[in-house]
């Protein structure tokens, strides 16, 4: 009697955005060995269809998206209606961002609206209501919507002495 051995399942958690392999390790910064690289990247998106039959495309700004969109047709001639909206360059924070909401083809106008409006410190507390806490993101979803406090500590001890000095145990 054979056995066979069946692959355990896994999952492959990439960093947002993967970096490249030629990338140099250590204290040189990616502004420093890449000066064309500014401090504000350009979001970069793949509208994918779901239609196997038609070609995605890539866009930078919401208007980009709804001019692509809009003309797209597939290879039968169709027009093609839905996407999967994939994060291809930009800031990491905005990756994150967009992780954390799930970001499709319903919010993308609002994704971009949000990158550009928000600071990081209001990405950053979406991305742990939404992402890490349970919450739910939608179009009138604010970071004031959630009670989330961020505390700067080395450690859990740290943490712990802290929390006794301001009374909070």
């Amino acid at each position: 009697m054979a056995q066979y051995l069946a692959p355990a399942p896994f999952s492959i958690d990439f960093p947002c955005p993967l970096p490249s392999p030629f990338s140099p390790k250590g204290k040189v910064s990616e502004s420093e060995t890449q000066p064309h690289l500014e401090e504000n990247k350009m979001t970069q998106l793949h509208a994918q269809p779901y239609d196997i039959s038609a070609a995605g495309f890539y866009f930078k700004t919401e208007e980009e998206y709804k001019d692509k969109a809009k003309g797209l047709r597939n290879d039968y001639g169709d027009p093609v209606e839905e996407f999967e909206i994939q994060f291809i360059d930009g800031e990491s924070i905005d990756c994150d961002l967009a992780k954390a909401i799930g970001l499709n083809q319903a919010n993308v106008t609002r994704f971009f609206e949000i990158i550009d409006e928000w600071e990081d410190w209001e990405k950053q507390l979406v991305i742990l209501a939404v992402g890490e806490c349970g919450y739910q993101f939608s179009e009138e979803t604010s970071p004031s919507d959630f009670n989330i406090d961020i505390y700067d500590a080395d450690s859990m001890r740290d943490l712990a002495v802290q929390f006794v000095e301001e009374g909070l145990y």
